[in-house]
């Protein structure tokens, strides 16, 4: 079993993300109440799985677990009153970061890091009380950027897509609102953009020529669907965008699959 210093060294090194002093002894603390020395197996002491409370101090306790071989799990810090509040950690079984983020009142917070078993970043969220909002990051695995997106209240609006570290795509991402049939064969959904579109914008759907479309203004489109079938379970349409002059968004063509959410 690997010991104290080595575990130190796990930490220090592996997560990489320590700036306060403060964090990085309490974690150390973690540590030497956790780990093994050379005559004791932590599997003697410790169940592989489940979760155990260890306290720091009298304002501030984590909950551990530990994989089968011996080395950490996650690390989920909690407040007196055994609420989350702080910072979470997860890793994979060769003790490589997983997962990186933190919590305020039960919910996610701030900066959400998920890595590769090799401690490359994939993915990275912003959370706001418990869920996605502002940016998320994908990475490649030498760590520039795949795509971006914009999250508002827990949904995509928008996304941008790079090749070799620049922009080739970027297109907003519609909500469907105020989704209805009537007569059981007229179907109409607002479909609502997230900012303004400056360009032209056109749809087209895929099983049928006998819709309408309404522009309202340019956030908002009303789809009518004159020979819907109310046993289809999902349509897709075709999304077509030509920007205009200094446009933030670019040319698209997007197929959207919308699932439909009918009482």
């Amino acid at each position: 079993m690997r010991n104290i210093n080595h575990q130190i060294w796990i930490f220090e090194n592996l997560t990489g993300f320590y700036k306060n002093a403060g964090l990085l002894i309490l974690y150390i603390m973690v540590l030497a109440a956790i780990s093994c020395n050379e005559k004791e197996q932590c599997g003697s002491r410790f169940s592989a799985n489940e979760s155990y409370e260890l306290l720091i101090n009298d304002s501030v306790a984590v909950d551990v677990t530990w994989f089968e071989n011996g080395l950490v799990q996650s690390i989920t810090t909690k407040d007196k009153f055994g609420i989350k509040n702080g910072l979470s950690v997860d890793y994979y079984p060769n003790g490589m970061l997983k997962n990186r983020y933190s919590w305020k009142d039960n919910k996610i917070t701030g900066g959400y890091w998920i890595y590769d078993d090799t401690g490359q970043p994939t993915v990275y969220f912003t959370y706001a009380e418990g869920e996605k909002n502002g940016d998320m990051y994908e990475f490649l695995n030498d760590s520039t950027i795949k795509a971006h997106f914009l999250f508002k209240d827990g949904r995509a609006i928008y996304v941008g897509y790079y090749d070799n570290g620049k922009k080739t795509i970027s297109s907003a991402i519609p909500a469907f609102k105020d989704e209805v049939i009537k007569d059981d064969s007229i179907y109409n959904v607002r479909i609502s953009f997230p900012f303004p579109f400056k360009g032209d914008l056109e749809i087209f759907l895929k099983d049928t020529i006998d819709f309408n479309l309404e522009y309202l203004d340019k956030h908002n489109v009303d789809l009518t669907i004159t020979n819907f079938d109310k046993t289809w379970a999902a349509y897709e349409f075709l999304l077509e965008y030509v920007p205009a002059e200094e446009d933030s968004l670019s040319r698209t063509e997007q197929i959207y699959t919308r699932t439909l959410d009918i009482d």
